[in-house]
């Protein structure tokens, strides 16, 4: 039933994300809007159309992907499987490994996707001023720094909840709120 509500949870929101950036597509008018006429050039106007376009087919493509692996996972019990993995260790240590090992898979998932939209997309439109050397360094730098700083949060819930028990919910959302605010 849990899991099934899960699924449910997580398909309805995928969905959501899918209705918002349609909607948001649609909201691009074909003519340059009247009042930015004197501030705007037509021609890069028509140009960041085409490239916004573009560029959201490739983050669809990359939703609809990761979207797939989740939903595997979550059907085939994998989720389950992987934490066991780490059945030796302190169940936060567990924890943790586990939600970082996750945060590199997405982040190597979704690897081929910001490769195609920053040297295909961007290329095409004159927007890359990355290399490959410094695209690598940055997917290595979001796989640590993005891994330590989900890592410090869980274990930060984690603390609250060891400490304050069902009041760490409210200190916890408290917490989560000023870090997001701070980032």
């Amino acid at each position: 039933m849990i899991k099934a509500i899960i699924l449910i949870s997580f398909f309805l929101n995928k969905g959501f994300d899918a209705i918002i950036r349609y909607l948001d597509d649609k909201q691009v008018s074909k003519e340059l809007p009247e009042n930015v006429r004197d501030v705007y050039d037509e021609k890069e106007y028509e140009n960041w159309r085409n490239y916004k376009a573009d560029s959201g087919k490739v983050v669809t493509a990359s939703s609809i992907v990761e979207m797939i692996f989740s939903a595997a996972f979550l059907i085939t019990n994998a989720y389950a499987w992987v934490f066991n993995l780490f059945n030796g260790c302190n169940v936060y240590v567990q924890y943790l490994l586990f939600i970082y090992l996750f945060t590199v898979v997405t982040e190597l998932l979704d690897m081929p996707f910001k490769y195609y939209d920053t040297f295909v997309i961007e290329e095409k439109y004159g927007l890359n001023k990355s290399t490959k050397k410094t695209f690598i360094m940055d997917v290595i730098k979001n796989i640590i720094f993005g891994g330590l700083i989900v890592f410090l949060i869980i274990a930060l819930i984690m603390f609250l909840f060891e400490t304050f028990g069902n009041l760490a919910i409210i200190i916890g959302t408290a917490v989560m709120l000023g870090v997001m605010l701070v980032l």
